[in-house]
């Protein structure tokens, strides 16, 4: 596995264990490749970017009986028409192609379909190819991320989280580096799973919050509420191995210290905002004023809610927050004052709904 340190794009692209992996999708394979990003977090950019070329080329074996000049003509048919000034990138002859020539000019095209479909706008990129969200918050502030299925996080600053643009399959997985706090909407179908460091959180709705830093010598995860499993990634769980399970369940946390491998199971000192207890406190409203409701929602996910404090501030509302997740939370106060809300760049705006006033 140590070798795979070292290596770059073209490495990748050359090596039959990757390549396999990538196209065949075995389970040993995944296994090994999943062990590997977790040691090297590092290289999950290059796999990702060769992960691309691979998907959008979709090679596959020539024809046995494709002639020698039928190749030849069809591989000059496509540098004329493509790139006749793109790099070339070196890659050795394989048994499941007729010519090595081939694959390289289908590389190549793989580079340019990549380099023109990926975009990216403050930190937040799209790899089109894979399905692939790459989120990193190099601000001084929290950033909110929404996903596909209802599920958000609140990322704190030096953080990243990746995730798929659609979830599909059997499981809903994400991976962390950093901290989030995560509001996990209920799918019993489909567990939602959040791969961070030595870690794997897995839960089928609920609140937590993820501390799992790349350099820190300890990680946490900490539960709001609901239920989450941790144990770790080298550990498949099964329903006849729950010793190898930690259990959490609300106001409880575990501490994972990386150099003993080993888990620490304990209650927090004081209930968490969004616990049960403290959430039918701090969050349900009869007549108070929406300056007051919007600071209580900022303090307990720690975001930041903008909305015109001059107009919209000493409305009084009456609402039940406790129960509901953030984004249905603002969408009952924004009802209460006739007002409408989007997320932006990682903030939410609430805005004067002017239709409605009309």
């Amino acid at each position: 596995m140590a070798k795979y340190d070292n290596y770059d794009i073209e490495d990748f692209l050359q090596d039959d264990s990757f390549i396999d992996w990538i196209l065949n999708e075995k389970a040993e394979s995944n296994a090994f490749w999943t062990t590997f990003l977790s040691e090297y977090p590092e290289k999950r950019t290059l796999i990702e970017k060769a992960r691309a070329i691979l998907i959008s080329i979709n090679v596959k074996p020539l024809d046995d009986q494709l002639s020698d000049t039928e190749i030849n003509l069809r591989v000059n048919l496509i540098q004329d028409q493509a790139f006749r000034q793109v790099p070339m990138v070196k890659i050795y002859q394989r048994q499941w192609f007729k010519t090595a020539a081939i694959f390289l000019i289908f590389i190549s095209i793989g580079f340019i379909a990549y380099q023109t479909l990926t975009k990216s706008d403050d930190l937040i990129t799209k790899d089109v190819l894979n399905s692939l969200v790459k989120i990193s918050n190099t601000s001084k502030k929290s950033k909110l991320v929404l996903m596909n299925d209802g599920s958000l996080a609140v990322l704190t600053p030096g953080s990243e989280i990746q995730f798929p643009s659609t979830f599909k399959g059997e499981e809903r997985s994400v991976y962390l580096q950093g901290e989030a706090f995560f509001e996990v909407h209920k799918d019993h179908d489909h567990p939602f799973l959040v791969h961070s460091q030595n870690m794997i959180t897995r839960v089928l709705g609920t609140s937590f919050t993820i501390k799992a830093f790349k350099d820190a010598a300890e990680f946490k995860v900490i539960v709001n509420t609901g239920k989450v499993w941790v144990y770790d990634q080298k550990t498949k769980p099964a329903a006849e191995k729950k010793d190898v399970v930690i259990a959490l369940t609300p106001n409880q946390q575990v501490t994972y210290t990386r150099n003993v491998f080993q888990f620490k199971k304990d209650t927090v000192t004081h209930p968490l905002l969004l616990s049960k207890e403290v959430a039918d406190k701090e969050l349900n409203f009869a007549n108070i004023p929406f300056s007051t409701v919007i600071s209580k929602l900022n303090a307990a996910y720690g975001i930041q809610i903008e909305y015109n404090e001059q107009k919209l501030g000493n409305l009084r509302i009456t609402a039940l927050l406790a129960e509901h997740p953030l984004n249905e939370k603002v969408e009952l106060i924004c009802r209460a004052v006739n007002a409408k809300y989007r997320f932006a760049d990682g903030r939410i705006i609430i805005e004067e709904d002017t239709q409605t006033n009309k």
